[in-house]
């Protein structure tokens, strides 16, 4: 909870990507999915940053980390110039409230096996949905994928309700409800919703753009010349 309250998400966001549409995650799910715009939020979302970080030097204080005592992370990265970053401001917040943050960074592949072993202290993940729903940025913390060892019944037994659910609203609930419980855990820190862009040539047929990211170049065809867009 510590570690989660001292990070600056819309410092991170602006100083390294100055993207207008990038957008700070406090929660498990990003607020940007279709028919789930209003995800749990941590009860200290309202809180400014300056109340958060006396916050977060209180508890570490409160867990046998005062000041002159550091908490040592390490944080498992895949290769990347830009996950690089990401750790070294996320560490730069850290050393606010005096935790020292080492950094380990694997071939991807060699990341993704240490995640599917439990194998880091902290590991920086990239999670994309197949579909635009919350179900898949819950899924990963559920008690069956025992990720970093967590396990919450109670959000299990809400995620097992939403899937039996056929009213919309109450599904959507329901999702609300299981992420509230595992936000007040703390299992992950959240930080942004990564952006994704490309150029498209007026000539291309069949772009659609979306939430995923997602364009099969089989589904792209070329106008004939001077057809103009469609």
């Amino acid at each position: 909870r510590a570690l989660t309250l001292a990070v600056d998400r819309d410092a991170i966001v602006s100083r390294l990507f100055g993207i207008p549409a990038m957008q700070p995650v406090l929660g498990l799910a990003p607020p940007n999915l279709p028919g789930y715009l209003a995800p749990a939020q941590p009860d200290w979302a309202p809180q400014p940053l300056d109340a958060r970080v006396a916050e977060a030097a209180r508890l570490l204080d409160q867990a046998g980390y005062p000041p002159g005592v550091p908490l040592t992370v390490t944080i498992a990265l895949p290769q990347g110039r830009e996950h690089a970053a990401v750790a070294a401001a996320v560490a730069s917040a850290w050393g606010e409230i005096g935790v020292t943050t080492k950094t380990m960074t694997r071939t991807a592949a060699a990341h993704a096996s240490a995640l599917a072993k439990n194998d880091f202290d902290l590991a920086l993940v990239e999670r994309v949905a197949a579909a635009d729903s919350p179900l898949f940025f819950l899924v990963p913390f559920r008690c069956a994928a025992r990720r970093g060892g967590y396990c919450n019944a109670d959000a299990d037994r809400l995620l097992d309700a939403a899937n039996r659910q056929t009213d919309i609203a109450l599904r959507v609930e329901a999702f609300r409800r299981a992420e509230k419980l595992m936000i007040d855990d703390v299992p992950a820190i959240p930080l942004f919703v990564p952006v994704r862009w490309a150029l498209v040539n007026p000539g291309v047929s069949g772009w659609n753009d979306n939430i995923l990211g997602a364009h099969p170049l089989a589904r792209l065809d070329m106008l004939p010349e001077g057809d103009g867009p469609r």
